[in-house]
């Protein structure tokens, strides 16, 4: 499990330039809230209805497509198995702050899986309504690139007795690309 050295090593600060950068990307970063992200898509969701899922959905395809192809620049050789990649997808997820995830399922074929995100930063204060397509999206990304699979995917948002925010993400793969 990622450490807090590990989250303080993820981003780089200047703060006479008010400059925060990624240390796997290198790019420039404005940091938001999840608060703040709830009401960009609240917004969207007001401007375009049923469609700013489509689009939520598309910017975490995006994000997801670029953080899976600065990981692999970074470790310089596949990783030896989907596994490994996996985990360290699941780490810089964590260590950007979108929740603690945990894959499930079939991790060498990639034909059906769940992944579990406890303390998810997109549904914080409701499950009401689904608010997790950014991140379904950038976990639709990664495990499509890793697992060379189109996924159709459902989300279920729940808090548990603990009050943790709990979305499963379930994946099936439907088709070898």
């Amino acid at each position: 499990m990622p450490s807090v050295s590990d989250f303080q090593s993820t981003y780089l600060f200047d703060p006479h330039l008010a400059d925060v950068r990624s240390n796997l990307t290198g790019g420039r970063m404005v940091v938001l809230s999840s608060e703040a992200m709830r009401s960009l898509q609240e917004g969207l969701y007001k401007k375009f209805s049923t469609g700013a899922s489509v689009i939520i959905l598309e910017m975490g395809v995006s994000y997801g497509s670029m953080l899976f192809n600065e990981i692999e620049k970074q470790s310089k050789a596949t990783p030896e198995s989907e596994a490994v990649s996996l985990r360290l997808l699941t780490q810089n997820l964590f260590k950007e702050g979108f929740g603690k995830i945990a894959f499930t399922g079939d991790l060498e074929s990639g034909q059906a899986l769940q992944v579990l995100v406890t303390n998810c930063a997109f549904c914080t204060k409701s499950v009401s309504e689904n608010k997790c397509n950014f991140l379904r999206g950038v976990i639709i990304s990664m495990t499509t690139r890793l697992f060379s699979k189109q996924f159709k995917s459902n989300v279920v948002c729940s808090i548990s007795q603990s009050a943790e925010h709990i979305c499963k993400i379930e994946l099936v793969a439907v088709k070898q690309i």
